[in-house]
């Protein structure tokens, strides 16, 4: 619990707040970071192999919390901005009633000058980007909610990541894997992060961690840039107490909390 206290806490999560979450602790993260909010805001959850919900399904958590939770496939959270050009582009070609109504009045008496005139300034408004793209981006929920998060940001960004999940998806290259994994939720997190936003990663491989850490205090955008890493103590892990079937020549396992704080980018 160590490790999750210290995620919450470095993630400043509030009533009402827009987090970004991926999740290899089977939803356990993504419970708590939607018990803070309260039933108010929005935890979008990134989903791709070895994501799960396991936990979170016995948390028993109100129907109210539950509903600030979307999941959201990785793949399509990287290419909305293309997704929605293609949207944009599609609507625009796709011929509105006004422009059909139009043509029909058109086809069946003449036009003087006078009514040409009139009639142009709303045809062009009809065929305006804005004009359609409300349509489009509202006319289904998942559009709806990919332009909120890429539109307004988010003001938490919260990855646990972990190797054994990758290593049950993808037995031979499971720590590549992860490292592309990590370099991809990283593009994400700097696309979409919020001026003053929290970024926070717990991952218990050190390599791993150590890059995210240097990515982030070598970018100008990112401020008070820590690598933290908790030892469990000796005191929690009682055999035949807390663990009734363990080995005790196991070394105890440590992780790694990488935080740092989005500040305005340069212009």
């Amino acid at each position: 619990m160590d490790y999750l206290s210290s995620v919450l806490i470095n993630a400043n999560i509030k009533c009402g707040d827009r987090v970004l979450v991926f999740d290899h602790s089977m939803g356990l993260l993504t419970g708590a970071v939607a018990l803070q909010l309260s039933g108010v805001g929005r935890v979008w959850r990134l989903v791709d192999r070895g994501s799960s919900d396991k936990i979170e399904a016995e948390l028993n958590l109100s129907p109210s919390v539950r509903r600030t939770i979307f999941n959201v496939p990785l793949a399509n959270a990287e290419s909305w901005p293309t997704k929605r050009r293609e949207l944009l582009a599609a609507s625009e070609n796709r011929p509105t009633q006004a422009s059909v109504l139009e043509a029909q009045v058109d086809a069946s008496s003449p036009v003087n000058s006078s009514s040409a005139v009139s009639l142009s300034p709303s045809s062009s408004s009809s065929s305006s980007p804005s004009a359609s793209a409300s349509p489009v981006l509202s006319s289904n929920r998942f559009f709806c909610e990919m332009e909120q998060m890429h539109s307004a940001g988010v003001d938490s960004v919260i990855y646990v990541l972990g190797l054994k999940k990758l290593i049950k998806a993808t037995p031979a290259d499971a720590l590549p894997s992860l490292r592309q994994l990590a370099h991809r939720l990283l593009l994400l997190a700097f696309r979409l992060l919020k001026s003053g936003g929290r970024l926070v990663v717990f991952c218990h491989n050190w390599e791993i961690a150590s890059a995210l850490h240097a990515a982030a205090g070598a970018s100008r955008e990112f401020f008070h840039v820590q690598m933290q890493e908790f030892m469990l103590r000796e005191q929690q892990i009682l055999p035949r107490r807390t663990h009734p079937v363990m080995n005790s020549s196991l070394p105890l396992f440590s992780g790694f909390v990488v935080s740092a704080i989005r500040m305005q980018p340069d212009k």
